[in-house]
């Protein structure tokens, strides 16, 4: 599938394996994307606030984003980028080692293309 990726990116900025392709095949699909960085319990609710009919994922970066995302009602899928307690990610939907592992069609999105 061919689309306009926006190339945008911050100089210093490293992208985790897999990231730009999930991305770029969720832009694609139009399929709305929302990156936030720590947000607090509190601040879910003000976020998906307008989005009461939309499906969420959540990718947390710890204990309190699961916990945050859980009692938001959202699918979380941790990434850890580092091995960390389980303790630390206890109630996630499912934890992968890559987001290469991602499989989109599992959360009821369109699949990543044959290669």
């Amino acid at each position: 599938m061919q689309c306009n990726f926006p190339r945008r990116s911050a100089k210093d900025a490293t992208w985790i394996i897999g990231a730009k392709r999930l991305l770029r095949h969720l832009y694609c699909h139009g399929i709305p994307i929302g990156l936030a960085k720590s947000s607090g319990e509190s601040m879910v609710e003000i976020k998906i606030t307008n989005h009461r009919e939309t499906r969420f994922i959540k990718m947390p970066d710890g204990p309190l984003g699961v916990r945050a995302a859980l009692s938001a009602g959202m699918q979380v899928v941790i990434v850890p980028d580092q091995p960390v307690p389980k303790k630390l990610y206890e109630g996630a939907t499912i934890v992968f080692k890559s987001l290469q592992d991602f499989k989109p069609e599992y959360y009821v999105l369109p699949p990543f293309p044959s290669i």
